[in-house]
């Protein structure tokens, strides 16, 4: 992997997030190179203009990544599981669930910026509180937006 085109393969700039963390923000996207070198020289290049927030996402499996993104200089800030469930569940009589409505805009908003504790941002010791806080905000209203929950 070289040259221009490899580089911007490998390292996705993320606008959204950027405008969020007010700091240039970049994906790394696989193939990742062999070496930890050249994914650093990568994200040198991308980063040209000083500081800059890069993540990973990468299959818990995939020792080999873990491995060369921790000589890079990553460090595992998030896992992520996924759980499935009946639609009744037992013994829960007297919770319901339903679809967000207009009327919770608002409220899945306030929520979603106060009450995150272990997301990504929050686990990122360089990010802090309130960042992460503007993350999952910004995060809501975009989700709200594409929902169709608009705004009173």
């Amino acid at each position: 992997m070289s040259g221009p085109a490899a580089c911007e393969e490998l390292v996705a700039p993320d606008a959204w997030l950027a405008r969020t963390l007010a700091v240039p923000t970049f994906a790394l996207r696989p193939p990742l190179p062999a070496e930890p070198r050249a994914l650093v020289s990568h994200m040198q290049k991308a980063a040209s203009s000083g500081d800059a927030f890069f993540f990973a996402k990468v299959p818990v499996a995939n020792i080999s990544a873990v491995a060369l993104l921790a000589a890079a200089g990553f460090g595992v800030v998030d896992t992520q599981l996924s759980f499935a469930h009946a639609a009744q569940v037992p013994g829960a009589s007297g919770i319901q669930v339903r679809p967000a409505r207009p009327a919770d805009r608002e409220a899945v908003i306030d929520i979603a910026s106060s009450c995150f504790r272990y997301s990504r941002f929050h686990q990122d010791p360089r990010i802090g509180a309130e960042a992460a806080d503007r993350v999952k905000r910004k995060w809501a209203e975009k989700l709200a937006a594409l929902t169709n929950l608009p705004a009173d």
